[in-house]
């Protein structure tokens, strides 16, 4: 028995994850021959019998010459089905001359021609002094021949290519082919421009697939096949997750992965998310697995799945005992259907948890973990038994919580105090809240161990912001309809340092809870709603004299600034302030010429901007970036321009007028780019 589990391990890697080659395939690729290692061909006999009959008899049977790529990834089978094919007993009745030749990592047209050159036979009447590709015309002038190109890489010149095939051009008989294997569809393209030659590897049946999985363990062994059948379930169990196109184009947005055209060029960021997945898919990073629920579906091999675990071994944790981690940051995607119970199971192995980014964790309803957020200490001498036994139960999540918040499908998202970092993207489900207003034991606006939290049953999980004390940089990325009624209560305790919110329409709602006036230590603002914002700050009476870094992205409210606004968000201290996508925005502040501290300025994609201020920049600038605002035409005078200015950047501004009069400032700022 030990011995069969030790086969069939082995079967499953090889089929699984590394059919045909070795980890580092950058440094040794091996080299392939065209006889093959596999007599039988499993699934794939039609596929074959269907090509042949195109090449000997059928359609390509035609033309001079024609070129077809068999495309798919390492493992698949491309050089099994090319070698069949070149063994066949038509094939080899058919053509004249047959040349096989691994091509491999080293695409180069004049060593490959002479290597060519030396498996083609001597023509009786050929010139003795003829450079390689004259002798292979001279030698296939009056022959068919089939020629096979194994295991192309990296062939992304169309030039070179057609340099390749010049020789074989020169024939004078008609069904030559060329047979080309490759795992990356972008190559087959420089290679063919008809689709219908290309022929594309998808994985075996589940059929053809128990076959070969059950030839490879027991061989001809009919009794042992019988009696371990059910090995065939792990087998199965082995086929990786088919994501569907908008899911893995949301992913990316949610993780700020897609960035605006370089070119100027207006793309909604879906658009620009569809571009990558489609080179993906040309460069075989990614599969396409056809259609799911009518929409597109695609894996990712099994060797490019492992290259991207070791790129990422040093910044990501892989989770595969029961035991607790000692780690303090952690990063989880949901990928839209995590739930609060699979989170929480997850989770209780982090007691030291201090950094924590939830992406897509859409079907977060209730969670509860490491409540009290502390491991109990010990007294040398004096812990009993029995008090060992409480400080343990007091240092695990609150098993209760969970439970009774996952049956209702709602309740409190309870996370770590001593988290320093938080980060939510799209969890709709979620409410952040402040602490109960009717608590009497809570008057000083925090939670209490064990009480002070407050939730409504019926609106999705609630997270509580106000226990979270030791809470310095919170980021709240398109979560809906989220709320953040508790986070005013938060900037008024002073160590929230770092605030990022974009695309949660109702965030900055204005609670009715009441808190001390006072100035925030944020640091750091990202917003997109310029008037919810400061109209709660301001009711609050909370200043920001601490600000020094202020970025409006995607405000399509805003206008212009109110004077209240101004004296709030555009404080002395600032020393970075950037504007993006701020497409109803008509003027910049009308304090920003009077920064004392301002060094940076960042204007992109704001198409109502008209012009910079009147009176001029902030004398202590020293860099200013403008980008897709094309109505901006104009600089101040030099005269007026800061002397500290050292760098310019209007390269993609929108307009030429700007560009042309930045020209001339190209010996007059340090660094100019237009």
């Amino acid at each position: 028995m030990q011995l069969i589990e030790k086969k069939f391990s082995s079967a499953i890697k090889l089929l699984g994850s590394n059919w045909s080659t070795a980890p580092n395939i950058a440094q040794s690729r091996p080299i392939t021959i065209s006889e093959s290692i596999e007599p039988k061909l499993y699934g794939r006999e039609l596929m074959v019998k269907s090509i042949i009959d195109d090449i000997t008899k059928g359609k390509h049977s035609g033309e001079v010459l024609t070129v077809i790529p068999i495309i798919g990834p390492g493992g698949i089978g491309k050089t099994t089905v090319a070698q069949h094919i070149y063994h066949s007993g038509e094939v080899q009745k058919h053509f004249d001359v047959k040349v096989w030749t691994c091509v491999s990592l080293n695409f180069n047209v004049n060593k490959l021609i002479e290597e060519i050159q030396r498996y083609i036979p001597k023509d009786d009447h050929e010139s003795c002094n003829g450079a390689a590709s004259e002798l292979i015309g001279q030698r296939l002038k009056n022959k068919r021949f089939l020629l096979v190109l194994d295991d192309i890489w990296d062939c992304c010149d169309e030039d070179e290519w057609k340099r390749l095939l010049v020789p074989f051009r020169k024939s004078q008989v008609l069904g030559n082919i060329i047979i080309v294997t490759t795992r990356f569809p972008a190559q087959a393209h420089i290679m063919v421009r008809k689709n219908d030659h290309s022929i594309y590897l998808q994985g075996l049946d589940s059929e053809p697939f128990e076959e070969l999985l059950l030839n490879i363990i027991f061989g001809d062994d009919d009794q042992s096949r019988k009696d371990h059948i059910f090995l065939l379930e792990i087998g199965i169990m082995i086929a990786d997750y088919r994501f569907e196109g908008e899911e893995l184009i949301n992913f990316w947005i949610g993780q700020e992965a897609l960035h605006y055209s370089p070119h100027g060029e207006s793309k909604r960021v879906e658009d620009i998310g569809l571009s990558h997945l489609t080179e993906l898919v040309n460069y075989g990073f990614l599969e396409d697995e056809g259609e799911k629920d009518g929409r597109t579906c695609y894996i990712i091999h099994d060797l490019l799945h492992e290259l991207a675990r070791k790129v990422s071994s040093l910044e990501c944790l892989s989770i595969d005992t029961q035991s607790q981690f000692p780690v303090e940051s952690l990063a989880i995607r949901g990928e839209g259907s995590a739930s609060g119970k699979e989170l929480t199971q997850l989770l209780v192995y982090f007691p030291n948890l201090s950094d924590l980014k939830l992406w897509f964790c859409a079907k977060v309803t209730g969670l509860a973990v490491n409540v009290r957020g502390q491991h109990a200490t010990e007294t040398p001498g004096t812990t009993t038994s029995a008090n060992k036994e409480d400080q343990q139960q007091d240092a695990r999540a609150n098993v209760d919580v969970i439970v009774a918040s996952e049956e209702a499908e709602h309740g409190l998202l309870i996370l770590p105090p001593q988290l320093q970092d938080l980060e939510i993207h799209g969890s709709p489900k979620l409410r952040l809240l402040g602490s109960n207003p009717h608590d009497d034991s809570n008057k000083d606006g925090r939670t209490g161990q064990g009480g002070g939290l407050w939730g409504a049953i019926g609106t999705g999980a609630e997270l509580p912001l106000s226990n979270l004390t030791a809470l310095t940089s919170l980021s709240i990325y398109r979560c809906g309809d989220l709320r953040g009624e508790g986070l005013w209560s938060l900037l008024a305790q002073g160590h929230l340092k770092e605030l990022f919110v974009r695309g949660n329409p109702n965030f900055f709602v204005d609670s009715e809870q009441e808190i001390p006036s006072c100035s925030s230590k944020l640091q750091r603002l990202d917003i997109d709603d310029v008037s919810g914002f400061t109209a709660a700050a301001i009711r609050h009476s909370l200043l920001f004299s601490s600000l020094t870094v202020l970025s409006i992205c995607g405000d399509y409210k805003v206008k212009s600034f109110t004077e209240e606004q101004e004296a709030l968000l555009f404080v002395d201290s600032l020393g970075d302030i950037t504007f993006i996508c701020c497409h109803n925005l008509q003027s910049l502040p009308e304090r920003l010429p009077r920064h004392p501290n301002l060094k940076r300025l960042h204007i992109w994609a704001c198409g109502a901007i008209q012009m910079l201020p009147k009176e001029g920049l902030p004398s202590s600038l020293q860099e200013l970036y403008i980008r897709e605002c094309p109505k901006i035409q104009s600089l101040p005078k030099v005269d007026d321009l800061p002397s500290s200015l050292r760098y310019l950047n209007v390269r993609e501004s929108g307009s030429e007028e700007l560009r042309r009069q930045c020209r001339k400032l190209i010996n007059i700022i340090p660094i100019v780019e237009v």
